[in-house]
């Protein structure tokens, strides 16, 4: 029984570190629809080469190998991979062709492909060719499994993943609010797609898209911004998007447009208002917030029960679930929200 041991869990939280850092956006839209993955070949604990798979790319992450490890000279190794590799033609050749032509006998996965229909075909390729695989379970899966998370949801239910980037206000009876406001948190280690914007001049979308809702055409679509316009305003270059009599967009509609332009995951910001209408909606995957003051971040955290929006409006009352900390501090904490 192939077993996942102590130094292969290490590796894999290393490798899926690399990989959240290493991660970027489409560099441009209506690419095809594939994920992104990580590879690193290690001797024990020794880190000998790693590479990463963007969508797009001309080769997969195991060819980028080849530059610093020739071609079946690593029988001794182990490689790692955050994602199960693909067994057929897609645009690329197969990659379990190029694990068997890198030499390996040993694979640990971090996750199964989450395509049903190509789930499972890539580890039993690689076990046809005589190399061991361990599959990885744990905090080890959850967070190689993560970085396909908003890949997952585009395939399955064909939108964009969306998170709200927030901060933290402390009450006087000692609980705490997560509360959208203008003041801007900083990317630290998480970093999406797209930044989704209503009116207002443009921001630094952090190396990503900025997505602007515009009912008012305010400004023409710039090389890294997507405008959206309702169609009866529409100008040059701006898609279309139904918005209602107060302005607010279709923001379900938005994020399967998104999706079909190869964009999954998008950020929601400084937006109160269109932050209370995503949550009701139910359209809220997941928020960043920061713990900058709290002496027990982890404390804090377990104390988050609802959100404040900046512009007003009752309290709503969450539910937050599977959070987990970003940072070594444990002082940016992501987590799944619901409306209780």
């Amino acid at each position: 029984m192939n077993v996942l041991s102590d130094l292969d869990r290490n590796q894999l939280r290393t490798l899926a570190a690399k990989a959240r850092g290493e991660r970027r956006p489409p560099c441009r839209l209506g690419i095809r629809a594939e994920p992104f993955w990580g590879a690193m070949l290690c001797a024990g604990n020794k880190e000998l080469a790693s590479s990463f798979f963007q969508p797009g790319d001309s080769e997969d992450a195991i060819k980028k190998l080849f530059a610093r490890v020739p071609e079946g000279s690593a029988e001794f190794f182990t490689l790692y991979l955050t994602l199960e590799p693909r067994a057929g033609f897609e645009r690329l050749p197969p990659v379990t062709e190029s694990v068997r032509r890198l030499g390996v006998k040993r694979v640990v996965l971090g996750a199964l492909d989450p395509a049903h229909r190509f789930r499972g075909e890539g580890r039993a390729t690689l076990e046809g060719h005589g190399i061991e695989v361990v599959l990885a379970d744990g905090e080890e899966a959850r967070e190689c499994q993560s970085l396909v998370d908003d890949y997952e949801k585009s395939m399955v239910r064909g939108v964009a993943q969306l998170t709200a980037r927030v901060k933290v206000a402390e009450l006087q009876n000692g609980e705490y609010d997560l509360e959208i406001s203008s003041e801007a948190v900083p990317a630290g280690s998480y970093q999406a797609d797209a930044v989704i914007r209503r009116t207002g001049r443009m921001a630094d979308a952090r190396g990503g898209w900025m997505v602007v809702l515009d009912a008012d055409a305010w400004e023409r679509p710039s090389p890294r911004t997507i405008l959206y316009q309702p169609d009866e305003s529409a100008v040059a270059g701006a898609r279309r998007l139904s918005f209602d009599e107060k302005g607010m967009p279709n923001l379900a509609a938005l994020l399967r447009d998104l999706a079909g332009l190869g964009i999954y995951s998008a950020e929601l910001s400084n937006d109160g208002e269109l932050f209370r209408q995503a949550l009701t909606a139910g359209l809220v995957d997941s928020v960043i917030a920061d713990f900058p003051n709290a002496e027990d971040p982890a404390q804090a955290a377990s104390r988050v029960t609802r959100v404040r929006v900046a512009n007003g409006g009752d309290p709503l009352n969450l539910r937050l679930e599977g959070a987990r900390f970003l940072d070594k501090e444990n002082r940016r904490l992501e987590a799944r929200v619901e409306l209780n």
